[in-house]
């Protein structure tokens, strides 16, 4: 036999309340994990939680995984200081990721909208709005839409512009 019979409790980390009783990293991550649905409450736990700002990786890959803290899954090392890693930056480092993606989001449905009522908005053109990323250029390309008689013209405009 491998492991002896020893009881076993499964704790759903939604319905925890109180996590005081934990003694290990667990306490810090399911405290963090009660806000993911609360920014505002996330970034108050996380400024009276300073812990946060070095914990070992084991601890950091945890939270990057059931956080969805995609920033750091993909290049964790930007967040290494000294013998530990700051969550707390990859944390707001994701926030500003969703927020940037929201306005990009926001500023193609725009264009979309506009164009849309100039005519037929191809789905070749609504691919290459969507697949924009660069803020400064959606914003140039929003205004292009709002001074074009056509979606033809803002199509070649925007083809000349490359």
């Amino acid at each position: 036999r491998a492991f002896t019979d020893y009881g076993m409790r499964l704790v759903c980390v939604n319905e925890l309340g109180d996590v005081s009783r934990f003694a290990t990293e667990l306490r810090d991550l399911f405290g963090l994990m009660q806000y993911r649905g609360d920014k505002q409450g996330m970034n108050r736990f996380l400024e009276e939680h300073k812990e946060f700002q070095h914990v070992d990786e084991e601890t950091a890959r945890v939270i990057g995984t059931v956080m969805g803290v995609d920033v750091f899954m993909k290049n964790g090392d930007r967040f290494k200081e000294g013998k530990g890693y700051n969550m707390c930056t990859a944390i707001k480092e994701m926030w500003m990721d969703g927020w940037n993606d929201g306005v990009s989001t926001g500023i193609s449905q725009g264009i979309k909208e506009i164009l849309g009522e100039l005519g037929d908005v191809s789905n070749s053109l609504q691919e290459r709005i969507n697949a924009q990323k660069d803020e400064k250029t959606l914003r140039k390309w929003i205004k292009l839409a709002a001074r074009v008689e056509s979606v033809e013209e803002f199509e070649q405009k925007i083809h000349e512009d490359k």
